[in-house]
């Protein structure tokens, strides 16, 4: 038998000191809207969008497990990027955009309260600014309950290896992760803390850029997971 997942799973045994944790990483990708780079974009009118993928991080540590969830997707607006050039050409207007662009986030809304969308397109390209202008237009007009927007322009902020602005932009989450929490079971099978909301993120294609920030964000939730951990045990251990 070979076993499928459209997706990704990776996992990793380690150990701190003297206790063993155990760290997997699975991405599952949306079997709706699917398609190749350039000819799958943006939304359809169920709401679902291109190289949509919810990546879960879970790590295991003394029969604690803690996790933390994270989306990625195409901008949901329609357009299309035909032909070797890639022009971004926006196939529906705002007014009819709308209906779809609502049920794709009222879909992430039924799995929790709070929503940060973040986009990393670049403000210079013009294949890239037509979608986020009219992205914009979109969470403005819909006005949703506790849904936040930041416009963060990867190529532009990292210019000449400014890679350093990575760590301020992490930092500037801080309440974000606050507040959007994480799901964590005690080694009793006790639910201790549950995750209510998630971030959002994109570039063009959610590949590079994205990979880049979704890796930024969960390496500070797997600090934030150990340290509270680790700091649980010593002072058990030293009270």
């Amino acid at each position: 038998m070979v076993v499928c997942i459209y997706g990704y799973v990776g996992i990793i045994n380690s150990q701190i000191n003297s206790n063993k944790i155990d760290i997997f990483l699975i991405s599952r990708r949306s079997i709706f809207h699917s398609g190749t780079r350039y000819i799958t974009r943006g939304l359809d009118d169920n709401g679902h969008v291109a190289n949509f993928v919810e990546t879960e991080q879970i790590v295991k540590c003394n029969h604690n497990l803690f996790s933390f969830m994270q989306l990625r997707g195409s901008v949901p607006i329609f357009f299309e990027q035909p032909g070797i050039s890639a022009q971004t050409i926006i196939t529906r207007n705002s007014e009819m955009t709308s209906p779809a662009f609502k049920k794709h986030i009222n879909e992430i809304k039924e799995d929790f309260n709070y929503i940060y969308l973040v986009n990393l397109m670049n403000v210079n390209k013009p294949n890239e600014q037509i979608i986020t202008k009219n992205y914009e237009t979109q969470i403005k007009n819909i006005e949703v309950k506790n849904c936040k927007y930041l416009y963060w322009d990867f190529q532009n902020q990292c210019k000449f290896d400014n890679y350093e602005n990575l760590d301020i932009f992490v930092e500037n989450l801080e309440s974000v992760f606050k507040i959007f929490k994480y799901f964590h079971e005690n080694n009793k099978g006790e639910i201790i803390k549950e995750q209510n909301g998630i971030i959002r993120t994109n570039c063009l294609d959610c590949l590079d850029r994205t990979n880049v920030i979704q890796a930024r964000i969960a390496w500070k939730s797997l600090e934030r997971h150990v340290i509270k951990f680790f700091l649980k045990i010593f002072l058990v251990k030293f009270a």
